[in-house]
Parts: C-alpha cells; sequence; structure tokens
C-alpha cells in the first residue's frame, strides 16, 4: 500500500517536472535592467563586480559576478550593396575636385558625409560623369554614399587633404 501511494504520489509530479526547468531571462545585481523591443532587440545593463564563476549545465548557464554578455541582435531586411555596379570616385586622396562616374543615364543620388555623421552635401544626377568640387572643406576623411532607384549602392571612404 505505500508503494502504490509512493508511485501515485511521484506520477501526480511528473508533468510538475517540466516547468521546473523553465526560467526567464532577468537580471540579478545591485543594478541593471533588461528591456525588449521588436524593432530594436534587446538592451543589457549591470553594475557588479568582475566574474568570478561560471557554471554550465545542459540548456541552463549560470554566470556569478559582472553582467553575462547575451547577444540578441536583430537582422537587416536591406539588400546587400551591388558590388559589381560600375561606380568610380577619384582621385582618392584629392585636395579639391573629387571626379564621379555612374553608369549613363541612371538616376543616381550623391551623398557626402562628414567623419561625424554629418550631411555635408547631397545631389541627384543622371550625368555619367559628375564633378564636385571639395575644395571649401577642411581636411579629414568623409564618406560619399552613392545610390540609384534599383537599390544598388556603392560607400567611398574620400581622404581631403591640404592643398
Amino acid at each position: 500500500m505505500k508503494t502504490k501511494s509512493l508511485f501515485l504520489v511521484l506520477f501526480s509530479l511528473l508533468p510538475l517536472s517540466k516547468y521546473a526547468q523553465e526560467m526567464s531571462r532577468s537580471v540579478l545585481a545591485s543594478a541593471g535592467d533588461f528591456a525588449t523591443s521588436t524593432q530594436f532587440g534587446d538592451i543589457h545593463w549591470t553594475l557588479g563586480e568582475v566574474a568570478v564563476a561560471y557554471f554550465p549545465g545542459g540548456d541552463l548557464q549560470v554566470a556569478e559576478g559582472f553582467h553575462q554578455l547575451y547577444v540578441d541582435l536583430l537582422v537587416s531586411t536591406d539588400q546587400p550593396p551591388v558590388e559589381d555596379w560600375d561606380v568610380n570616385v577619384y582621385p582618392i586622396p584629392t585636395a579639391d575636385r573629387l571626379f564621379i562616374t555612374t553608369p549613363s543615364g541612371e538616376n543616381c543620388r550623391l551623398e557626402l558625409f562628414g567623419a561625424t555623421g554629418q550631411l555635408i552635401r547631397s545631389a541627384s544626377t543622371t550625368d555619367s560623369d559628375t564633378e564636385w568640387s571639395i575644395a571649401e572643406l577642411p581636411p579629414g576623411a568623409y564618406w560619399l554614399l552613392i545610390w540609384n532607384e534599383e537599390g544598388a549602392r556603392r560607400q567611398f571612404q574620400i581622404q581631403k587633404i591640404r592643398r
């Protein structure tokens, strides 16, 4: 009789065992937080001490100490740049002018950005040869982004030097 009751109790607790291993992600620290966004992914932050111990075990990993890295990145749906698109920019480095060649007849958008990401100049062109004067810009690094209506795009790092 005792054995039957013991087996009855064990088998009645068996369905609960599948829930015993589930843990939601949370931050256990003196200060920290965890946030999820469907648009941007996850962000985690904590204040703590240097990692002192790590206990791997199957699907469960336990770490003590400083915030443990968890990467949950969203994959972009943008199309990769077309590498064989016939676009050229020269001379690099330059002191005063840029010559930009694009396929003839294509409507292309040109944008020049500074090192801090600020848009400095933009234009649209259907000409196959375009000349931009950058003599008025201070020496430094710039980015030229060129794309067409079909989604092909290329970027070039421009070095502006002193004359």
